[in-house]
């Protein structure tokens, strides 16, 4: 994970100069991530444990609003062994708090910690939310995660994906089922993964996401919907488990 503070530092800090008038939308760190030989999760949630604990002791407003999760596969496409997302406000939060870190021996002392553990490669990209349902999305970690990936289709744009999404909003929002979901779609700012866009959908539990899917199916003019993603972009999907890692659990 230090390749990503050390490539992007110099970037944070021009960004965070030149971006005061307005800030930008939400953004999320990605660490895409393999075990390297002999390590395993046991390994990866104590060098989590040591980053955590390194950051609670940083005075930073924009470490400690920072969240992190950890994706494992369950049932995906990817060859990654992990996935680690860390959520920032916006730019300039993910700048304050990465020079906040790289200034603090016993925070970057953890952060190279996991350099002995895993091997990654790392994006960052915009989140926007998509549907926001009522109430809490999961009650009992970890989530389940509905994800997919996409590549936008010959003279379709983000703003086309955008569309389709905002349709798909509407249309889930008068499905009962879907009433405390969640949902992001994200873009790329500084990635070298092969897509142009993504899709986040956040479960309780795998039977939650099969009741809702099966609702979602059995819906008045759910082929209208899904000619319209389709028409827009090609998608391949994945399921996750999510748990939040930063701050620990309670």
């Amino acid at each position: 994970m230090t390749k990503l503070i050390s490539i992007f530092l110099g970037s944070f800090l021009l960004i965070t100069c030149a971006a005061r008038a307005a800030e930008s939308p939400a953004v999320v760190e990605v660490f895409a991530c393999n075990f390297l030989p002999g390590q395993g999760m046991a390994e990866l949630q104590t060098a989590t444990d040591n980053f955590n604990a390194a950051l609670g002791n940083l005075d930073s407003e924009d470490v400690a609003a920072m969240r992190a999760f950890l994706w494992v596969p369950y049932r995906s496409n990817t060859e990654y062994d992990a996935l680690w997302f860390s959520n920032h406000a916006n730019l300039n939060a993910m700048g304050r708090a990465t020079s906040a870190m790289a200034g603090d021996a016993a925070a970057s002392a953890a952060v190279a910690g996991f350099d002995d553990v895993v091997d990654c490669d790392s994006a960052i990209n915009y989140s926007e939310q998509i549907y926001a349902g009522e109430g809490p999305p999961v009650t009992t970690p970890p989530a389940l995660l509905e994800s997919y990936i996409c590549e936008l289709n010959d003279g379709k744009t983000v703003d086309d994906a955008r569309a389709a999404a905002s349709a798909w909003s509407a249309h889930v929002g008068n499905i009962a089922s879907y009433s405390n979901a969640i949902a992001f779609m994200r873009t790329p700012f500084i990635s070298g993964f092969p897509f142009d866009v993504s899709y986040l959908i956040v479960h309780d539990s795998v039977e939650e996401f099969a009741a809702r899917n099966t609702d979602y199916m059995n819906s008045d003019g759910v082929e209208a919907i899904d000619a319209g993603f389709n028409a827009v972009q090609t998608c391949r999907g994945s399921l996750f488990t999510s748990t939040r890692v930063v701050p620990p659990p309670e």
